[in-house]
């Protein structure tokens, strides 16, 4: 197996993970955050969403030795076409584009509806070369805002490939 990429490393690292985290990843790709997440778990339970059947197989061989004894799970759909029924710690959202380019109404209310009423969403974002990070993240802020979410945290770092951050929110009171 490579590597992961420093960047993920980077965004993994700032999550406040234990032992018994459950996590919820929204557009989990290749499984490199999901490898990195589920490598710090051991009762905490870790459940991917992803839109691409090629990028579940990927996952899930990548993570084999994580999803065999029932650690992790990947499902392929999207966030309104998965059904779950737990609810999570942290769900996690590393340049996913629904949160990223569009208003992103039902993911956040998706989220809303699995997340632990002290759990936290966490939007992690690298700008293309030449964007502005503040830009970025002023973006993220307020989608989130717009849609119900105060920001708890913004945790910025220069990992390989450029500045980058991690943003928290949580539901806002109503």
């Amino acid at each position: 197996m490579t590597k992961p990429p420093i960047r993920q490393e980077w965004m993994v690292s700032v999550l406040p993970i234990d032992a018994r985290t459950r996590v919820l990843e929204l557009g989990f790709g290749h499984g490199v955050a999901a490898s990195l997440i589920c490598d710090r778990l051991d009762s905490g339970r870790y459940v991917g969403v992803d839109r691409s059947a090629k990028m579940t197989r990927a996952a899930e061989e990548r993570n084999a030795h994580h999803v065999d004894p029932g650690l992790a799970e990947f499902h392929t759909a999207s966030v309104d076409g998965v059904s779950l029924d737990e609810r999570f710690d942290l769900v996690l959202a590393i340049h996913f584009p629904p949160l990223l380019r569009q208003p992103g109404t039902a993911e956040v209310d998706f989220v809303r509806q699995h997340l632990e009423p002290t759990g936290r969403l966490w939007v992690g974002i690298q700008p293309l070369s030449g964007s502005p990070l503040q830009t970025s993240i002023d973006d993220i802020r307020a989608r989130l805002d717009d849609n119900g979410f105060e920001i708890v945290d913004v945790v910025e770092g220069t990992p390989e490939g450029g500045p980058a951050a991690m943003i928290s929110g949580r539901p806002s009171p109503p």
